[in-house]
């Protein structure tokens, strides 16, 4: 599965408006504590599901639906770590349908990748099959940028993946 991405991007930040500035300073703050939890060596994802709910509280008190979009699939992979895979793939449908809602193909194809991965972690071949495929379409459409081809190199591993197992 990807690795969630919490980094802030400075152009991102300039693109913000004034009543976004709290938001974004929460933004930094949540990224900040779950880098400090991360390089103490905290990998609970039970500890990085509190960090991520209450981010997304304030994500969404604030607007930032993008920032929910993101922190709803990290509840998703967290759920994963914890092999509760029926709840994981409910909550990266859910980062589907919010990325969706908010036209931002690349946050939809994160978590189409993210599905995909849950679905074949409980042999669900075809439907996986189909979340890489509607998340490559995706991709191709998007600006080449390191992460892109990082998101499409994932996805392409796990085709073989399931080739593989199939």
């Amino acid at each position: 599965m990807a690795e969630f991405a919490s980094a802030s991007d400075p152009s991102e930040n300039a693109r913000r408006g004034p009543d976004e500035s709290i938001s974004a300073a929460s933004e930094q703050a949540w990224a900040d504590r779950s880098e400090s939890s991360r390089q103490a060596g905290d990998s609970d994802p039970v500890v990085s599901a509190s960090l991520a709910a209450t981010a997304l509280e304030e994500a969404q008190r604030s607007g930032r639906r993008d920032l929910a979009c993101q922190l709803i699939r990290l509840l998703g992979l967290s759920h994963a770590y914890q092999n509760r895979l029926v709840e994981a793939a409910g909550w990266m449908q859910r980062a589907v349908d919010t990325a969706r809602s908010i036209r931002r193909e690349d946050h939809e194809a994160q978590a189409l990748s993210s599905l995909g991965a849950v679905h074949a972690q409980i042999s669900d071949f075809a439907t996986a099959m189909e979340c890489f495929e509607r998340a490559l379409d995706l991709i191709r459409h998007q600006p080449g940028s390191p992460s892109r081809d990082v998101l499409m190199a994932n996805v392409l591993n796990n085709f073989g993946a399931i080739q593989v197992e199939m």
